[in-house]
């Protein structure tokens, strides 16, 4: 895609209606900063249509290229929307005479005036995705230069890491911006030049302005009295405030209001609604699908943190405060009796009681070489039909398919396994025989066809995605059901977009029906390495310094084996003392065990676990205000997600042990700079030391193994704790301490 960006303004159908995933309706913004071609734009706008069918409009947004341009190229692609359910197209632009900005559609009709709520929904989005609210890490608070102290900071420099957000900003400023010529443009951070330059730009193109004024930045409060010689003509540009104070400073050291522009705006709690000019007024409203709940601030003699003693970390002027990433535990959480405080959601337990010991699961064991998203778990569809079939049965029933279908489209079932489910057993006529997936663009459509789509696992989501863009084609106004027996998906969000994807058509969300079965949240990988690849290139280098011949018996096996397997069920990690495969205890919380399990069963399990806890363990199945704020726990600039070392101790079982660190990132076990972690974790592999003397140090191996290969970082001195400690045991064998004598050579590496 030739776009630059895309934001979605979600907004409720009505005022009288809160914005929930079956209300709202969505308001598309691609935005180009250059001119385009019509298949680029073509593309672009089938990608939109076919990824979210709730669109209600595409807008095109192009300030440096001139509306005529861009309105012929929309005429030329206008034959895209599908008349029956289709988004409207249209392009925004300036008029300079009405200092408005207007809307226009690619039919008939007189342009019309963009919606404020929805310029601030696509802005919401904007400042959402790159984090421009900062949140004080744990233990201080922030304490700014207007001399109010608060738990969050607004970064708007955030949102403007690139010329087309400063360029979409800028054009979004242009109702506010004087008709004449300025003789200066004043912005209180830095980053807000480039919004400057670009407003010079696109007033220039649209004959607004002769001048090309400079801009100077005055460093917000530090730099009040550099406005002093600001005259009548001019323009302040504010980049984020919580209370408008900034901007009443200003107006009264240039006596002129009308010409101070805050760009991001939301209210602090306890203080009036700031009545000044704003871009985008980010404050929650019960109308809207985004928005942030005013900020609790205080003055500065009056904060209740500082009574608390907790301290204020300072802000100056463009200078951005320096700090330690805000850390969040990844924490696998269970309970006896209440399943809303477990990390299995979605019917996750049903569906792995159900496969496990069949053999359906494998692991992959190589990543693709590539950083494009790929799961490394494989289904093995025939066995997942056979271990899943009282859920697909469930779901069958569930759906108001009728028995007499015109067409059967399934890539691993056939209409005799259908005709063996109820409600089919008692059709009347014969079903029709499946259709593979990749043989529907070949058939002739049927008007008001009744269809069935059937899976016995869905294991990406693109794939009933690209049926779905078919059918509409091949079954107008007809019925189409979507049945599975069980459905992976990398978060609750992803789920809540299938299944609106699914279930809209042309008489709006619930056209279609779809029976997802068990929904099990896995999260796609995107390293290029896996953690056997990893491994494997760390035996591989053991054996090409000392020889095939001269290292131990259980590395070139353990690297032979590596060599010749892409997939497995079992030996996924290493064994423990006398050869023993790590294997499940009969008391594991999230499952019944037999002891047939296998390895990449549990693997399965915990990746599971892993993910539903990243996610705070929200259940895919239940019903959410889409305009929850924090989704998921992700690494960012200001904070780091790491695993709870209390999940080693907790989950004592060496095979879950193993498969926490095989599942998590390297990010997400690197303790290196964060001491009492760092400690923690070096406290359970030094007891796996000592228990291998009384043959009880069965996940020593794995810990080994993730420091010699860099997946687990300790702070410098506890590595080198372990390493001793293995190295110096007189009961720890050959092999193992060849492997933590790579821990040393990483180590060493990372010094120099």
């Amino acid at each position: 895609m030739n776009v630059r960006n895309q934001f979605i303004c979600r907004s409720a159908t009505s005022a009288e209606v809160p914005p929930t995933v079956d209300t709202y309706t969505e308001s598309h913004l691609l935005v180009y900063e250059s001119e385009f071609s019509e298949g680029t734009l073509s593309q672009d706008i089938r990608d939109v249509i076919a990824s979210f069918p709730l669109a209600k409009s595409i807008t095109i947004l192009a300030p440096l290229v001139s509306d005529q341009e861009v309105l012929e190229s929309l005429i030329a692609v206008r034959h895209l929307r599908n008349a029956s359910n289709s988004p409207e197209l249209r392009f925004a632009h300036f008029d300079a005479a009405i200092k408005k900005i207007m809307l226009t559609g690619v039919d008939a009709g007189q342009p019309e005036e963009l919606p404020a709520v929805t310029r601030t929904g696509w802005m919401a989005d904007l400042f959402q995705q790159r984090r421009c609210v900062v949140h004080a890490p744990d233990g201080i608070h922030f304490g700014k230069t207007s001399g109010k102290h608060a738990l969050s900071f607004l970064r708007a420099a955030n949102a403007l890491t690139g010329s087309l957000e400063c360029m979409l900003l800028a054009f979004f400023t242009l109702p506010h911006v004087p008709s004449a010529d300025v003789q200066r443009i004043y912005v209180d951070t830095g980053p807000l030049v480039a919004v400057g330059a670009s407003i010079i730009e696109q007033a220039h193109l649209r004959s607004m302005w002769r001048s090309r004024p400079p801009i100077e930045s005055f460093s917000s409060y530090d730099g009040l009295d550099r406005l002093s010689r600001a005259n009548t003509n001019h323009l302040v540009l504010i980049s984020a405030s919580t209370s408008g104070g900034l901007a009443e400073e200003i107006s009264l050291r240039t006596s002129n209001e009308d010409r101070i522009v805050t760009l991001f705006y939301i209210q602090a709690e306890g203080f009036d609604q700031y009545q000044g000019a704003v871009v985008a007024d980010l404050t929650a409203r019960d109308t809207e699908a985004w928005g942030y709940s005013p900020i609790e601030t205080f003055r500065a003699n009056d904060c209740k943190w500082c009574k608390e003693g907790i301290p204020a970390a300072s802000f100056e002027g463009d200078q951005f405060l320096l700090q330690k990433r805000k850390v969040d535990l990844l924490n696998i959480a269970f309970h006896g009796t209440d399943a809303g405080r477990c990390s299995m959601k979605g019917g996750a337990k049903e569906f792995f009681s159900a496969v496990k010991s069949r053999g359906a699961i494998s692991v992959l064991l190589h990543a693709p070489g590539t950083n494009v998203p790929y799961l490394e778990l494989s289904m093995d569809q025939a066995k997942v039909l056979q271990a899943c079939q009282q859920t697909l049965q469930a779901a069958l029933t569930e759906s108001k398919a009728a028995p007499s279908l015109d067409l059967l489209v399934s890539d691993e079932l056939t209409s005799s396994d259908i005709a063996a489910f109820e409600p089919y057993k008692s059709g009347k006529g014969s079903l029709p025989a499946a259709t593979k997936s990749d043989h529907l663009q070949d058939l002739t459509p049927t008007h008001r066809a009744n269809a069935l789509v059937a899976f016995s696992c869905i294991e990406s989501v693109h794939i009933p995605r690209k049926i779905n863009e078919i059918l509409r084609a091949v079954t107008p106004d007809g019925t189409v059901s979507y049945v599975a027996a069980a459905t992976l998906v990398e978060s609750p969000e992803q789920f809540k977009q299938l299944r609106s994807a699914l279930r809209s058509g042309a008489n709006g969300p619930n056209t279609f029906e779809f029976e997802a079965g068990s929904v099990v949240i896995l999260r796609y990988r995107t390293e290029a390495l896996s953690s056997w690849d990893s491994e494997l290139g760390m035996l591989q280098g053991i054996v090409d310094i000392g020889g095939i011949d001269a290292v131990p018996y259980e590395i070139r096996e353990r690297l032979a084996w590596l060599r010749d397997n892409g997939s497995a069920y079992e030996n996924l990690f290493w064994y423990g003392q006398n050869r023993q495969a790590l294997k499940l205890q009969s008391d594991f919380v999230f499952l019944p065990v037999d002891g047939s399990e296998s390895q990449a069963d549990i693997y399965a399990i915990v990746c599971n676990l892993v993910a539903t806890a990243l996610g705070l363990n929200r259940d895919p199945l239940a019903t959410s205000d889409i305009s929850t704020l924090r989704r998921a726990l992700e690494f960012s600039v200001y904070s780091e997600v790491l695993v709870d070392p209390n999940n080693f101790m907790k989950f004592n079982d060496a095979v879950l042990r193993a498969s926490i660190l095989r599942a998590a990132r390297p990010s997400e076990l690197n303790y290196e700079s964060n001491l009492p972690l760092s400690r923690s974790v070096t406290d359970i592999i030094l007891y796996e030391v000592s228990e291998w003397r009384v043959s009880r140090g069965q996940i020593l191996t794995e810990f080994i193994v993730a420091l010699a290969t860099s997946r687990l970082k300790l702070c410098s001195h506890h590595t080198e704790s372990v390493k001793e400690a293995v190295l110096s045991s007189a009961y720890i064998p050959s092999y193992v301490k060849l492997l933590a004598q790579e821990i040393q050579k990483k180590s060493e590496q990372t010094s120099m």
